[in-house]
């Protein structure tokens, strides 16, 4: 089957198209090329980034039923100072549950994608993902 598919493919009169079937025939029929530095096995220590996660999480508001978008090191620890008060921008909406956190190695990472779930199409995003759990609640 496949080299009839093949055959109508290099028949045919459009020459990219004759191009393109030959280019995938000798691209299957090669062998893959193994070089000295694929060979090499490296410890999976050295893969293994250490250090802090950030992360990128999504509180919802027990009492008026809106979100709050942020991002930290610690993400326990953040909520905890949310739902005690400790910042003001929070202070009058608590208490706050958990609803949805993205971790990251990098700092830049979690702050680029928190300014992007900050925007019109960040929050489409959100609800798309949180589309079961905001039926469940409602």
């Amino acid at each position: 089957m496949e080299g009839c598919q093949s055959g109508l493919l290099a028949r045919s009169r459009k020459p990219w198209v004759r191009q393109r079937a030959r280019r995938f025939e000798s691209s299957s029929l090669r062998q893959p090329a193994i070089t000295r530095s694929v060979q090499r096995a490296v410890p999976m220590e050295a893969c293994w980034i250490s250090g802090p996660m950030y992360y990128v999480y999504v509180l919802r508001s027990k009492t008026d039923d809106l979100f709050y978008t942020g991002s930290t090191n610690d993400l326990a620890r953040r909520v905890k100072e949310h739902n005690s008060g400790k910042n003001l921008s929070t202070k009058s909406r608590r208490p706050f549950k958990l609803v949805y956190y993205e971790a990251y190695l990098l700092r830049e990472g979690a702050e680029d994608r928190e300014r992007f779930l900050k925007t019109s199409l960040g929050k489409r995003f959100l609800k798309k993902q949180l589309k079961h759990y905001l039926n469940k609640c409602l």
